[in-house]
């Protein structure tokens, strides 16, 4: 891929997926062809982001997102994936998501936000608060009145560490928000 390329099909697809979101606009879906993925992303309100996919796929149905790995792994000392003010359009799907290593959350830091989390797997994140893995901060935060809970499901969450002496959530860490865990 290129980032100067349009990113609207496989032929002109982007090489990060930063670019991908930086184009995008809300209702958008990107998806993600298997690779590393270096950097770390703060993914807009009501964009769905989606990983899997071998490069080929036609429709979204078609990707496998337990054998086509699309990574994306943190470079720096924040989460790898932010995530604020997004309601329940916006999607966080089939990724391996890890290397985070941040104050609160170090895969997936979520402020005010409620999207769905699903088919990822979330590990070697660390933190120095709550949530390695997963880190949510509810509707208290930005005192919203139309604030979404969370959907956090079908993810394998492991082998996350959260460095305090208070015994922070090293899986998934939850202030003032009441998320959807299946």
């Amino acid at each position: 891929g290129n980032d100067t390329w349009s990113g609207t099909n496989w032929v002109e697809a982007k090489l990060t997926v930063a670019a991908a979101i930086s184009r995008a606009t809300g209702g958008d879906e990107i998806w993600v062809a298997r690779g590393t993925y270096p950097g770390h992303l703060t993914l807009k309100p009501d964009l769905a982001l989606y990983g899997g996919f071998a490069g080929t796929e036609a429709v979204r149905d078609q990707r496998d997102w337990t054998n086509q790995l699309s990574v994306l792994w943190g470079t720096t000392n924040q989460a790898v994936v932010n995530i604020t003010n997004a309601g329940p359009v916006t999607r966080l799907d089939g990724f391996t998501i890890g290397g985070g290593n941040g104050i609160h959350g170090g895969g997936i830091a979520m402020v005010g936000a409620g999207p769905v989390i699903a088919n990822n797997t979330i590990r070697n994140n660390i933190t120095d608060g709550a949530g390695a893995g997963i880190s949510i901060w509810g509707f208290h935060i930005l005192r919203s009145t139309n604030y979404h809970f969370p959907t956090i499901t079908n993810n394998v969450i492991v082998d996350n560490q959260s460095i305090n002496d208070e015994g922070d959530g090293a899986g998934i860490g939850v202030v003032g928000s009441s998320p959807l865990i299946a």
